[in-house]
């Protein structure tokens, strides 16, 4: 049975392994509305035996590039406000949630799509996979506090990579340790369920406790809105970077 919201669906393939896949365009960017599909779906999650539970993008061109928006939202800041406290909610469920979660990444993985790969358990990228935070270049700050709260599991080299806002391959995100393994993509769909319906999620529900130490909150909001002052003109100039990939 599928369960479908606007931009986001839930399949279960199997007892004990769920699909959570990002389905907005060819971009796979999310808005709001996503947001709030993406904090419903997570919430709907039955509490019930560990899962594997897959995050992915739909198609082979994105994972997701990012938080989508017009000027009419960047200008009320209630509404960025609301935005953000749904990506900030979204990545500490999955964080702290029971079941196990892999990001498969095939094609890009930008800005809020990378900060919910980083919330996952572990990351599987295809070998034409690209990762990194762009936005940074055009004054979008990262919308989770991710990238600050994971940094104990960063080296420093892997860090500066993210904040110069390029984008990087498949191959050097694995060096950096930022993923944990690449494959092929032109079998990417059918290996990375493969590998879901190997993983043994009793074992991995102990390994995410060790692995997903509770991380003090750093409360970066009055930080967030500071910096939070992104133009029309930047927005449109990152839509077209994005669409320019």
């Amino acid at each position: 049975m599928i369960q479908k919201a606007a931009q986001i669906k839930l399949q279960n393939i199997s007892e004990y392994v769920s699909v959570l896949e990002i389905d907005n365009g060819v971009n796979n960017t999310l808005n709001i509305e996503g947001l709030d599909d993406l904090y419903s779906v997570l919430s709907a999650l039955p509490d019930d035996d560990p899962r594997v539970v897959l995050l992915t993008g739909k198609g082979d061109r994105s994972f997701c590039m990012g938080y989508s928006s017009n000027c009419n939202e960047e200008s009320n800041n209630s509404t960025v406000r609301e935005a953000r406290d749904l990506a900030l909610s979204a990545v500490r469920m999955i964080r702290a949630s029971r079941h196990y979660f892999l990001a498969g990444i095939n094609g890009y993985a930008l800005d809020l799509g990378l900060e919910l790969t980083l919330a996952c358990d572990l990351t599987i990228v295809s070998s034409r996979a690209k990762l990194g935070m762009p936005g940074l270049k055009y004054g979008m700050p990262p919308f989770t506090g991710i990238l600050t709260d994971t940094t104990l599991n960063m080296t420093g080299e892997a860090y500066s990579r993210l904040k110069s806002g390029d984008l990087m391959h498949s191959d050097e995100a694995k060096a950096l340790g930022l993923v944990d393994n690449v494959v092929d993509y032109s079998n990417f769909r059918r290996e990375i369920l493969n590998y879901c319906r190997s993983l043994n999620p009793d074992y991995l529900s102990n390994y995410k406790v060790v692995k997903r130490p509770e991380v003090p909150r750093i409360d970066s909001d009055r930080l967030f809105f500071q910096v939070y002052r992104v133009s029309c003109k930047s927005i449109m100039d990152l839509e077209r970077f994005r669409n320019s990939l």
